[in-house]
């Protein structure tokens, strides 16, 4: 397949990628809900634990917003972003704003603040600096040129990622894996890179930031 016919195909499946399936007037929705999974390899990375304490979040494609409930819960994150498509973005803010609430009555933290992005206006990210970007088995079901030309421009921002993905196989239209681009973009962005398997479905945990060293500014 040539690259005018590669380019031609994931513009032809744009809309129905990621952009949701409509059927019924409705979007579907298909969320992973391996939170679990997710918090288990947080726990190992105190590196990230410590800057989501207090930090600011980006998370792309938060499904039902229940993991990061739980991150705002656990570390007092300062403010949450959720970039998400317009079908799907009410169903992780409408849980995290009823989320705030109770934390506030039962635990007296302060408020998180909370963003959502449309996926459409996703470029209205770039510049911004974050403190941990995190995204879910979300990539490999996105249109390349979308999915390259954000990681490109807001990974470069943010002190951290930690991304669950798949990495081996073909995309969600049989384009290339997307290991190489993910090594590639970690090792020039940080200096410490761990790609971890999770036993989830042969997506792996990756993980980047800047170690700075004894010595270093």
């Amino acid at each position: 397949m040539s690259e005018k016919e590669k380019s031609n195909k994931e513009e032809e499946i744009t809309l129905r990628i990621w952009s949701a399936i409509i059927e019924d007037g409705r979007a579907m929705r298909a969320y992973t809900k391996q939170d679990n999974v997710y918090m288990s390899h947080l726990n190992n990375q105190p590196k990230i634990r410590s800057l989501l304490e207090n930090g600011s979040v980006l998370e792309v494609g938060p499904g039902t917003g229940k993991y990061a409930t739980m991150l705002i819960e656990k570390f007092n994150v300062r403010k949450y972003t959720v970039l998400d498509l317009k079908e799907n973005i009410e169903d992780s803010l409408s849980n995290l704003f009823d989320q705030q609430k109770k934390i506030r009555k039962s635990k007296g933290k302060p408020e998180t603040e909370i963003e959502g992005i449309y996926a459409e206006n996703y470029s209205s990210l770039f510049g911004q600096e974050f403190d941990v970007l995190i995204a879910n088995n979300v990539f490999t079901e996105t249109p390349k040129k979308y999915r390259e030309n954000l990681l490109n421009n807001v990974m470069i921002n943010c002190k951290s990622s930690m991304i669950h993905d798949q990495i081996e196989e073909n995309d969600a239209i049989g384009l290339e894996p997307m290991g190489s681009f993910y090594k590639e973009l970690y090792s020039k962005v940080y200096n410490k890179v761990i790609f971890e398997p999770t036993g989830y479905s042969n997506c792996y945990c990756l993980i980047g930031y800047n170690d700075v060293k004894e010595g270093q500014i």
